[in-house]
Parts: structure tokens; sequence; C-alpha cells
């Protein structure tokens, strides 16, 4: 919900395999990062998040067919760079529409409740993972 542009949405920036213990926000925001992109090229060519196990390894084929088909010329990096762009666009309509940091802070009971049965708690906050989003945004401005 803190990460991505779609708000709560399960399907995008997810890593089901990824070992997140002891992993810092930052770590995490990076993990979550590469996973959005991959989700956005999914979305972007049509084939929504069940078809990323294949968008992932095939870019360079998906690429070569548009080209094919459309008589484009474009490069391998087109698909994440328009995933980039797309992300962008989405927290920028989230920023016009008036959302900020607080919407996107989880309600105090994730931080002070444990869950069972490992008794964990949140302990990752909307400021800090906006912090390390927009550092990823600017480095992949274009």
């Amino acid at each position: 919900m803190m990460m991505m542009a779609q708000g709560a949405d399960h399907t995008t920036g997810n890593a089901p395999g990824h070992d997140c213990k002891d992993k810092t926000t930052e770590e995490l925001t990076a993990e979550s990062m590469t996973m959005q992109v991959a989700c956005a090229v999914a979305d972007c060519i049509g084939i929504y998040i069940f078809g990323n196990s294949v968008t992932r390894p095939q870019q360079e084929m998906i690429v070569d067919t548009l080209n094919e088909d459309l008589g484009t010329k474009l490069e391998t990096s087109f698909l994440n760079e328009m995933a980039c762009e797309t992300l962008k666009m989405e927290w920028r309509f989230n920023e016009l529409a008036g959302f900020t940091c607080k919407d996107d802070e989880l309600p105090a009971f994730f931080y002070d409740e444990p869950l069972a049965p490992t008794g964990k708690i949140a302990r990752h906050h909307a400021t800090e993972i906006k912090k390390y989003r927009d550092e990823w945004r600017d480095m992949n401005a274009g």
C-alpha cells in the first residue's frame, strides 16, 4: 500500500519468494521497485501479472516482436523505460489527486499490536519508503 501508485493492489510490486527477514526499508523498497517495473512492463503490453514470468526473461524477444509487427526500431531497454515512466505518471496522478504520505501510512494498530502467530508488528513507515522511492525515481529519470 505504501509503495505502489496503485495503492493496496496485491498484484504489483510483490515479491513472495524474496527473503524479507531483517531487511532494511531501503533494501525492501529496492526489491519492490524491481518488481513494480516488471509488473508495469506486463501491464503495459497487456498481459497482466500472470505473464510476468514470461516477460521478464524474454524482453528481447518481446521488443523484437514489437519491432517486426509495428515496423519500429525500439531498443530492449524500451520496456523498462516505458514501465518506469508509467510508474512516475501514476505517482504524479496520485499527487495531483491530493494523496500524501499521510494517506500511505498504515493504521497505528499495525505498529502496536503483534500479529499471531509470529508476534511481528509493522516496522516500515511511509515517509521512509517515499524517501527511497523518490531516490529511485530520480535515478531513473528520463
